[in-house]
């Protein structure tokens, strides 16, 4: 059986709520999801979140050429390569540079700036919803009201993520 599941990232990947903040915005979500699991985690490191099955392709930010994965994944072993020691188990446990040239256009960017069809990215929070069941969805995602509902009460701006797995 298949797993579906909306995630909302902090577009800042260091980013991480005070514990107030958290509580509010898992308030806000499990009233407009009130059937659903949701949840809350800090990961501690920074991370990549997926979009399992959802993914399609990256698009540079600047000259919106694709990357290929061979390049997307050796800019990740490079990031993953300049975590703390001890950190590196595939990519699970952190991230620490994630800045470096685009490998089309030569342009300063990060990971995180990267163009992921469909959305995905880099954080050290999260919240997430298992198998949603919410009306109020545009294309799979939270209504923009209600995301930025989640925004404020976090007090940062927000990337929402479908994984599918």
């Amino acid at each position: 059986m298949s797993s579906h599941y909306l995630r909302f990232i902090p577009e800042d990947p260091r980013f991480v709520p005070t514990s107030e903040e958290e509580e509010l915005a898992l308030s806000r979500l499990r009233a407009f999801m009130p059937r659903d699991k949701v949840t809350a985690e800090r990961f501690g490191l920074i991370r990549f979140v997926d979009q399992g099955e959802n993914f399609e392709r990256i698009l540079c930010p600047h000259c919106r050429a694709e990357i290929s994965s061979a390049d997307w994944g050796k800019w990740l072993d490079r990031a993953a390569a300049a975590s703390p020691p001890g950190s590196r188990a595939r990519y699970a446990s952190g991230f620490a540079d994630l800045t470096g040239p685009t490998p089309c256009c030569g342009r300063a960017s990060d990971l995180n700036s990267l163009v992921y069809e469909c959305p995905a990215g880099f954080a050290s929070f999260m919240l997430e919803v298992e198998n949603p069941h919410n009306r109020d969805f545009v294309d799979g995602f939270l209504a923009d009201e209600a995301a930025a509902s989640i925004a404020e009460a976090l007090g940062c701006p927000v990337r929402q993520i479908l994984s599918h797995y």
